[in-house]
């Protein structure tokens, strides 16, 4: 796995998706380590302390590589360390950054560009302002190109900045079906109460009307005007790649989203008790390795499922018996899926004698 992985290096361009997760500290010892800080907690535990985990993986959802930093750094901070250091370890003659919609800001994009850095970053709608939005997304469905049922993707150039529009229609359904309950659900609230407790507490407010303290009416035109959203999302880019190309591109994200998810649940990276900085580094740093072996073993299974692959060969066991004097080490019989597995990672499965 791993000469696979430093093989891909010998190419001229890939594409890196990098993204940063908070991971919490449960310990009750002393912190001995400058890592962990109280921080912007992506699990809402902000009276924990905690520590910022990166990791790094080719288009392809190969791991190369992960960093650890202090637990109230943002990922303005984290972007040229991880650079500095690709080009330090690795034969990389141009990256691309693919990074989702919480990494985008004025101060990102500058270190991006200063470092002279190729990115595609997901666009908060909500926050462009008016009139760039209009440009943007008030289009009637009108120029883009089909590339699946689900997708249709078209390029727009603005302030000297290129904007790729994406729009799912199905998505655009489910969309304007949730539009409606959820008006329907506000409808029935202000029936119900008529102070502002209830709806600062679920961002209400914008939806509503208010006179003082006292709600008048639901704001039909600004629930109107949401329409603009449904189905949509919206890239921003600077490299010169495709505009067909980009969107799938960005898509890949979520190879990288389920390998954070892997490593909380299943690899136990989270939560981490340890509390001196070697431990610490040393307990995500295994996590990884484990990461990196079963991504591997995923994609040698060539489709077969991980999970009942691995439920099957966990019920094939070594059992010691004696007979007289003699003790004989002998294995049980291969259940469901589990002889996929040696033929996956190319090893002879064992006989029936282990002795």
């Amino acid at each position: 796995i791993f000469n696979r992985t430093r093989n891909l290096f010998d190419q001229n361009i890939d594409l890196m998706l990098f993204d940063t997760t908070s991971v919490s500290y449960w310990g009750e010892g002393k912190v001995a380590s400058n890592l962990l800080k109280h921080g912007h907690a992506k699990n809402k535990r902000s009276d924990l302390k905690q520590l910022m985990v990166g990791l790094l993986m080719t288009r392809e959802g190969i791991p190369i590589g992960h960093e650890v930093f202090p637990g109230n750094q943002v990922d303005v901070i984290s972007f040229p360390q991880v650079v500095i250091k690709l080009k330090e370890r690795f034969n990389i003659g141009r990256i691309i950054w693919v990074c989702d919609r919480g990494m985008i800001s004025k101060s990102n994009l500058n270190v991006l560009e200063g470092l002279k850095q190729e990115y595609i970053i997901g666009v908060k709608m909500r926050q462009l302002e008016g009139g760039f939005k209009a440009v943007l997304l008030d289009d009637h469905h009108t120029g883009y190109t089909k590339l699946s049922n689900n997708l249709s993707v078209k390029v727009k150039e603005v302030n000297g900045r290129r904007y790729i529009v994406c729009y799912n229609p199905e998505q655009a359904k489910i969309d304007a079906a949730n539009r409606e309950h959820f008006k329907q659900i506000i409808a029935k609230r202000v029936v119900e109460k008529t102070d502002k407790s209830w709806i600062i507490k679920n961002g209400y407010k914008q939806y509503l009307k208010l006179k003082e303290d006292i709600i008048e009416s639901i704001d039909e035109e600004r629930i109107e005007r949401e329409k603009i959203y449904d189905g949509k999302w919206i890239l921003l880019t600077n490299t010169n790649l495709e505009y067909t190309e980009i969107a799938k591109h960005y898509k890949s994200l979520w190879q990288i989203e389920s390998a954070f998810k892997e490593l909380k649940s299943t690899l136990d990276l989270s939560p981490i008790y340890h509390w001196t900085e070697k431990r610490i580094k040393g307990h995500i740093f295994i996590c990884f390795l484990a990461l990196v072996l079963e991504l591997g073993f995923r994609k040698a299974l060539k489709g077969e499922s991980y999970t009942k692959v691995m439920f099957d060969l966990k019920q094939v066991q070594a059992v010691l018996s004696k007979v007289g004097d003699k003790e004989f080490l002998r294995r049980t019989e291969l259940i469901g899926r589990s002889h996929l597995a040696f033929r996956a990672v190319q090893l002879q499965i064992p006989g029936f004698n282990l002795s």
